[in-house]
């Protein structure tokens, strides 16, 4: 780890069970509570898995995941915000910038959380999709999730810049 301050591995375990802390009231938890089930269930609405003709389940892919290519970076943004601004609230980032772990430790506690929030968004909705499609003979579930985790890779870059 890069932390500088203390024992390296306590000192990062803190610093995200402190961002977990601060996450308690605010939005980011319903976020990641209802967002997969929205965004899966809209693509298997759409593609017609519930009531209706069915669509090709490439075209389900397609559609997946040119959607959620489009929402990434936004919900990236939006996440990172949420982080932020749970950090103003918990004391106008005095604990960021005066705690008893480094800033790059806080760093890594930021962009830990936030791929991991992004990572459970990404594979919660695909899930739900898996099981709203889970009667069709030509849907894989092994492709979506190796897709979703091509996406979560694909996005490591812009959470480092966020």
């Amino acid at each position: 780890m890069v932390c500088q301050k203390g024992d390296k591995i306590v000192g990062f375990l803190r610093a995200v069970a402190s961002d977990l802390i601060k996450t308690k009231r605010t939005a980011l938890r319903w976020i990641v509570l209802t967002v997969p089930f929205l965004y899966g269930g809209f693509i298997a609405w759409y593609s017609g898995y519930w009531g209706g003709n069915s669509k090709p389940i490439v075209t389900v892919h397609e559609v997946f995941f040119q959607a959620g290519g489009i929402m990434i970076p936004l919900a990236i943004s939006l996440l990172a915000g949420l982080l932020c601004s749970a950090e103003e609230q918990a004391g106008n980032f005095q604990g960021m910038l005066t705690g008893a772990v480094g800033r790059s430790c806080m760093y890594v506690s930021k962009l830990v959380m936030l791929i991991s929030i992004l990572a459970v968004l990404i594979i919660g909705s695909t899930a739900v999709l898996a099981v709203a499609t889970i009667g069709n003979h030509s849907f894989v579930p092994q492709i979506f999730f190796f897709s979703s985790l091509l996406t979560i890779l694909g996005a490591l870059p812009l959470c480092v810049l966020y």
